[in-house]
């Protein structure tokens, strides 16, 4: 019986703890350094979303205390080189935070917090080709880490690549709809979009698609126009034959792949 109560307790306070990823990608930094504190919790994860709501409170000397507790853990675990990586970003130490980045995705190549890690040092050293490409094997490891979405979608956009930036902006709305971010990110989008709509206005002529491997449903009659929206980029629009809808693909190409209307 006593087994039984216990169990029962246990499953109850389980369900009862708060989501500390969950109120991490609501903004409720506060509440996640609440919780983490409250459990004393030694989940690395947890004690790593401690840390980056703490600079997001602009507490960097408690952030980099939490950090240390990674740090601690020792040298043959990849989480001491995430928490050294980090501690050196906030220092503005660029070339140390990337060094201990690097040994912690060698460690623990499918560690997703280790690619995050790595992807934010390229991206404040605005290597953002790099750090998209980080940011997406972090997404890879762990589907459901919101904000490698996220900073993959700003790393591709700063990087001129608005169709993976799109992509990586929509699972990001999805994973966390009621992220502070989330203003910015429908911003972003409308921009591009007013961009393209404009740019595919002016064309004297469509390209229809010849060789592509996707091709239009026998359902709707598409007509891809290939414009520029930024420099040194080439884009296409998708124009439904519905007027209700515009369904829009972005996509590095070559004049080569299309034929003249």
């Amino acid at each position: 019986m006593s087994t039984i109560l216990f169990s029962v307790v246990l499953v109850a306070s389980l369900q009862l703890a708060p989501d500390v990823k969950g109120l991490f990608e609501t903004g409720a930094y506060q509440q996640v350094v609440d919780e983490v504190t409250r459990s004393a919790t030694d989940d690395p994860v947890q004690i790593y979303l401690a840390a980056l709501s703490l600079q997001k409170l602009n507490r960097p000397d408690a952030a980099t205390e939490r950090l240390e507790a990674l740090i601690d853990r020792g040298e043959n675990d990849p989480w001491h080189f995430i928490g050294q990586s980090a501690v050196r970003l906030s220092e503005n130490q660029l070339d140390q935070a990337q060094a201990a980045a690097v040994a912690a995705v060698e460690r623990a190549g499918d560690l997703c917090q280790a690619h995050y890690q790595h992807g934010l040092v390229l991206a404040t050293k605005n290597d953002f080709v790099g750090a998209a490409a980080a940011f997406d094997r972090a997404a890879t490891a762990d589907a459901r880490w919101a904000y490698a979405h996220y900073w993959a979608g700003l790393s591709y956009y700063r990087a001129n690549r608005v169709d993976r930036m799109a992509q990586s902006f929509e699972r990001f709305l999805k994973l966390a709809p009621r992220a502070p971010e989330r203003g910015q990110v429908e911003s972003i989008m409308r921009t591009i979009r007013g961009r393209r709509l404009w740019s595919a206005s002016r064309l004297p002529g469509c390209w229809r698609e010849d060789e592509l491997g996707e091709r239009p449903s026998k359902h709707q009659a598409r007509t891809y126009c290939q414009f520029r929206t930024l420099p040194s980029v080439s884009h296409r629009i998708v124009v439904a034959s519905r007027l209700d809808r515009v369904a829009s693909v972005f996509a590095s190409v070559s004049q080569s792949t299309y034929s003249r209307c």
